[in-house]
């Protein structure tokens, strides 16, 4: 989990720089235009604990939402797929 959150925000420093406000997070479940704004706050949320009581289910949901996450910034970052606008 600590690798996937240093990667995100690698990728979301990596699109700042590039002025990058939008990008597809299709794989998290979003739309294909998400603000950076957005993105960056739902990678923070995940610096607090599991405020939820911890399930195989809730857990893995979790996981998977992160993972879905990553691919997406990192997509999005590799590809050059954003809308600065």
């Amino acid at each position: 989990m600590h690798a996937d959150l240093i990667a995100i925000r690698a990728g979301l420093a990596h699109l700042q720089s590039a002025s990058v406000r939008i990008i597809d997070c299709h794989h998290v479940g979003l739309s294909s235009s998400e603000s950076l704004a957005k993105i960056s706050a739902m990678a923070d949320e995940w610096k607090q604990p599991f405020q939820k009581e911890y399930t195989e289910r809730s857990v893995s949901q979790a996981f998977d939402k992160l993972l879905g996450l990553r691919t997406d910034v990192e997509l999005a970052a590799r590809k050059g797929t954003w809308k600065t606008g």
